[in-house]
Order: C-alpha cells, then sequence, then structure tokens
C-alpha cells in the first residue's frame, strides 16, 4: 500500500518530495529552453502545460510508486515548476547554459 503525500499535515517532508521531483524535471535544462518555454505560456497555455507535464511525468511516476499521487499533487507540482521557469534568472546568459538546481 502507498503512503499518503498529505500536504497538510507533513508539509514540510512532502514539500521536499514535491521539490525533488521538480528539480530532477528541471535539472539541466538550458536557457534557451527557459525562454521557449515562457514564450509558449504567452502564445499558447495548453501546449505550455503539456510541454511542462512531459518534463516531470517520469518522475511523478517514480513517487507514485512509493506515494499515492492525487490531482491536487499534481497541480502543486506543476505550479511548482512553472513558477521556477518563470522566475530563474536567464538574463546575461548564454543560450546553452544549464541551470543545476539543488535542494
Amino acid at each position: 500500500m502507498n503512503k499518503e503525500l498529505n500536504l497538510q499535515l507533513d508539509i514540510h517532508t512532502d514539500l521536499d518530495l514535491i521539490q525533488e521531483v521538480a528539480f530532477k524535471s528541471l535539472a539541466g535544462i538550458k536557457v534557451s529552453e527557459i525562454i521557449k518555454l515562457r514564450h509558449t505560456y504567452k502564445q499558447d497555455e495548453k501546449d505550455y502545460y503539456n510541454q511542462i507535464k512531459m518534463k516531470y511525468i517520469i518522475y511523478l511516476g517514480l513517487l507514485s510508486k512509493e506515494y499515492k499521487v492525487n490531482k491536487e499533487v499534481e497541480r502543486i507540482l506543476f505550479s511548482y515548476i512553472s513558477h521556477l521557469i518563470h522566475e530563474l534568472p536567464v538574463e546575461n546568459m548564454d543560450d546553452d547554459d544549464e541551470f543545476t538546481l539543488s535542494i
């Protein structure tokens, strides 16, 4: 039986898991990809959603082997990754530069 991810009661442990999945999902993302995703967000939010989902779906699947992953967890993960995409500082960086995110 999988453990429940309870974002209300065990917020620190569970949010650490969400952060870990988000960071793995964005590992090695290039500045050019971030810029493209930001542009896609402005042009077609559905396409943006699908591109973000493709980045995290594997890691979310791995997390679901041990934990119950419901829509709330996925929504929080998507929101967090989207926040990172929009907040990572890409100004004055080369398009091929990669980000390494860590806890």
